[in-house]
């Protein structure tokens, strides 16, 4: 996502990226983390 941020901004409907995902291993790792705490404390 901060790839994204730094992209000047899209303009037309052929300026959307619909084939290339941005990475989310950070993201999938806190998301984990934060369901392991949850359950913890359930």
């Amino acid at each position: 996502m901060n790839e994204a941020w730094r992209q000047p901004p899209i303009e037309t409907d052929g300026g959307m990226n619909l084939g290339q995902a941005y990475a989310r291993d950070r993201s999938t790792a806190a998301l984990s983390a934060c369901i392991q705490a949850m359950r913890a404390n359930l």
